[in-house]
């Protein structure tokens, strides 16, 4: 989809915000909310942290997922 690799990150985020943007969720200039994709943790947002694109949540507190960091330490 959108012509990136199906089985990307990039593709499973774009995804959930062409969906929320198609059922009428957003109001224009909303940032779009995406789900974790290894833990499930709903309503984040991408946010630039500087030091590169990060997830985050309405506060602006980035995500850290446990289950990502385990998965990726091996």
């Amino acid at each position: 989809m959108f012509g990136l690799d199906d089985d990307s990150m990039a593709s499973y985020y774009a995804e959930q915000g062409f969906n929320a943007m198609l059922s009428g969720e957003l109001e224009d200039n909303e940032p779009l909310p995406v789900t974790c994709r290894c833990c499930g943790k709903r309503d984040l947002h991408w946010v630039d942290t500087g030091e590169g694109w990060r997830l985050a949540d309405d506060e602006g507190k980035v995500h850290r997922c446990k289950k990502y960091e385990r998965r990726n330490a091996r």
